[in-house]
């Protein structure tokens, strides 16, 4: 008689508590960073442009897993982080198309997804004109499209 009593017990609290593991489960799908695009001099965001999100664990003995996309009319653009989250993510735009203001933009995955993160500006690229802040699990960066006048002259020797 006791031990029907205690798997009667034993059920209902498997049955309390495997909803709650359930809920905890899918609130663990993947993590994911949004990466904008923004132009320095004009501060709107870019898009249509391409990007590359390398990511990386430890020191890089070969070449890191890369992931493209292309920003939105927000100049928007979602990476989803394979798991587990690598330490280090790198975001590079096309050369042949962008003065690369943001250099060669590397960053904490973990620093990210908690705080968000602001690409360094390269002077270089003129006055920035942009004032705002990362939210978690955004990074921001700056990028200027080569204008026709800039590809003539790098074409040229």
């Amino acid at each position: 008689m006791r031990t029907s009593f205690s798997s009667f017990w034993t059920a209902v609290l498997a049955l309390l508590v495997a909803p709650a593991m359930v809920v905890r489960a899918s609130q663990a799908g993947p993590e994911s960073i949004e990466v904008r695009v923004i132009n320095p001099r004009s501060g709107q965001p870019l898009k249509k442009v391409y990007l590359t999100m390398s990511t990386w664990s430890g020191q890089v003995t070969r070449t890191p897993a890369a992931t493209t996309g292309i920003t939105d009319s927000e100049g928007r653009v979602s990476f989803q982080l394979e798991r587990p989250i690598p330490d280090h993510a790198a975001f590079t735009a096309p050369p042949d198309q962008f003065e690369g203001c943001s250099g060669a933009a590397t960053f904490s995955v973990k620093d990210v997804l908690r705080n968000g993160a602001i690409a360094k500006y390269d002077a270089r690229c003129g006055r920035l004109n942009w004032h705002g802040t990362a939210h978690p699990r955004e990074i921001i960066l700056f990028e200027r499209k080569f204008s026709l006048l800039d590809k003539m002259g790098r074409e040229l020797p």
